[in-house]
């Protein structure tokens, strides 16, 4: 009787793991959740690809919070500590055999506490020509973003169209009262053409982008100086002041060129895309006066090998390039408003170069479990001209990351995942002519280039929990803690955390 009994709960037992571990594998949340989908979904830029490249509609509304804390500054222009606020949906529908549509929106409310040196957003983009000040302060921004794209099959060819637009808005409420408003849209067109189980895919892109950014003082007499700059440590001092108003406008166009299988194929894949970006800095206050031109040359490029069988693998090599050059104004004086050109000199240049190799393996028969290796290289240069001012720095750096899931229930799936990042720094430099460097800038630029340039250990862990209520909705739930810290500032932790609760559809 009770061999029985034991028989029984064992094929009790193994019937319910088949059960459950088999909707683990089938579930959307695992096929557009895991680490192969984020690595797959890189390739997709093209919008045309994004034709049946999941099998699987998925749909999610979400609330997430984030919250950054630092035990030190690390850079002046990301501030000590952020809190945000949002609200995100995101969309994937298969709509029929020959067409597929997707999406997102999402509003973002943040607080980002001592921010210095920096008086505009989106920093990275339009450095070196920020606007920036030694006090600074708190920021709150407001951030609208929306996407959607749609493509369709027609006998062998695909054509895909996407949209993606960006509003947001960050300012403070005391002195230096700095005020952003920032409208980004991009444009982007694909077509695909099947050659066998292979595609090759063409596609392009445009970005225009505009900034008004501007700074006030309710107090002028307690103000401090606002700074156009130009780039490690210099500024246009005739243009530089108290209050100020300027203007940013950009355009960005991009073409890619892919060669890869057909979604769930595989087979060997490359691709490569080259772009020029221009911005143009105006000072509205001068009659919307051209103050400086930037200039930006990027290349990506990748070839890999990918397999999907009882074991899945991704193994790439990928190489990135970017050159920016940037031009100031030579400006006469000023005759009835007007302010003539005499010349634009080039004295601003900056080269970004970087070699990564991506390696990802999974197993998606009983529970799916994934992980993933990098190795890679990157290096920065940047170049003054006159005063001549240098500065450099290098990496080579690892990422080790795994995720597993496991069916807790019929109905339920827990996904854990865990990251270590390594990052090693290599020799930098920096040469600054010191007679000829504002006292005021000279700490923000060593502690600029003294974590830019420092080695960085990083870790986190994740829990994604996904219950199905019936066979339309699931609750989604996730939490992500990340601890990092720079050699440069030994007492300078950083601990991000991030919650997100919501709906699948």
């Amino acid at each position: 009787m009770k061999r029985i009994l034991l028989n029984l709960f064992i094929l009790v037992s193994l019937s319910t793991a088949t059960k459950l571990t088999a909707q683990v594998k089938d579930s959307p949340f695992v096929e557009h959740e895991s680490l192969w989908a984020e690595s797959y979904r890189q390739r997709l830029y093209n919008p045309a690809l994004q034709y049946q490249a999941f099998s699987s509609a998925y749909s999610k509304v979400i609330y997430r919070y984030a919250q950054r804390t630092q035990q030190a500054v690390w850079l002046s222009e990301d501030g000590k500590e952020e809190h945000s606020h949002s609200f995100r949906t995101r969309a994937y529908l298969p709509l029929n055999k020959v067409s597929t549509a997707w999406g997102s929106a999402g509003y973002d409310k943040t607080l980002t506490q001592g921010v210095r040196w920096s008086s505009s957003i989106d920093h990275d983009k339009l450095s070196p020509y920020i606007l920036a000040d030694s006090l600074g302060g708190d920021n709150k921004s407001e951030r609208y973003s929306l996407n959607g794209g749609y493509a369709l099959k027609k006998g062998k060819w695909q054509f895909g169209g996407e949209m993606t637009f960006r509003a947001e808005q960050a300012y403070r409420e005391r002195d230096p009262r700095m005020r952003s408003i920032v409208s980004d849209l991009t444009l982007r067109l694909g077509l695909a053409r099947a050659l066998g189980s292979k595609l090759i895919a063409l596609s392009l892109s445009n970005e225009t982008y505009k900034q008004k950014a501007g700074v006030t003082f309710v107090r002028p007499e307690g103000g401090v100086p606002e700074y156009l700059m130009t780039g490690i440590g210099t500024y246009q001092p005739r243009f530089s002041g108290g209050k100020s108003s300027l203007l940013y406008k950009g355009n960005n166009t991009t073409i890619a060129l892919d060669f890869l299988p057909k979604p769930q194929s595989s087979g060997l894949y490359l691709g490569s895309s080259w772009g020029l970006e221009h911005d143009e800095r105006l000072s509205l206050e001068h009659n919307s006066l051209p103050l400086n031109q930037l200039y930006k040359y990027h290349w990506t490029g990748h070839i890999g090998l990918r397999h999907i069988g009882t074991w899945l693998y991704d193994i790439s090599l990928n190489g990135k390039y970017e050159h920016k050059h940037g031009d100031e104004a030579l400006v006469g004086d000023s005759g009835s408003g007007d302010y003539p050109i005499l010349a634009s000199l080039t004295l601003y240049k900056e080269t970004h170069k970087g070699l990564e190799g991506l390696f990802t393996l999974g197993k998606g028969d009983k529970l799916p479990r994934y992980a993933r290796l990098r190795l890679g290289y990157n290096a920065t240069n940047m170049h003054y001209i006159y005063p001549e001012r240098e500065a450099s720095y290098q990496h080579i750096y690892s990422q080790v990351e795994g995720q597993i899931f496991t069916a807790l229930s019929p109905k339920s799936t827990l996904s854990s995942g865990a990251s270590l990042v390594y990052q090693y720094a290599l020799p930098a430099q920096m040469s600054l002519p010191l007679t000829q460097v504002e006292p005021s800038f000279l700490g923000y630029l060593l502690g600029r280039h003294q974590v830019l340039s420092s080695s960085l250990w990083s870790t986190s862990l994740s829990l994604a929990y996904d219950y199905r209520f019936n066979q339309t909705y699931a609750l989604y739930a996730k939490l992500q803690v990340e601890a990092s810290q720079v050699k440069a500032l030994p007492q300078g932790m950083k601990y991000d955390i991030t919650c997100s609760i919501g709906l699948r559809f």
